[in-house]
């Protein structure tokens, strides 16, 4: 079990957007969390 970040442009400011993403020990997501933006705070 671990996690790992990943991260996408933002549509709204053109930041970046982070979310952590629970996996399992063969690195399977085993959650999908919403995207944050550290920028403009938006949610996706």
């Amino acid at each position: 079990m671990g996690q790992r970040i990943e991260t996408k442009g933002c549509s709204k400011c053109g930041g970046t957007m982070y979310r952590t993403v629970d996996v399992d020990e063969n690195g399977v997501p085993t959650s999908y969390p919403q995207y944050v933006c550290s920028s403009c705070g938006a949610v996706e």
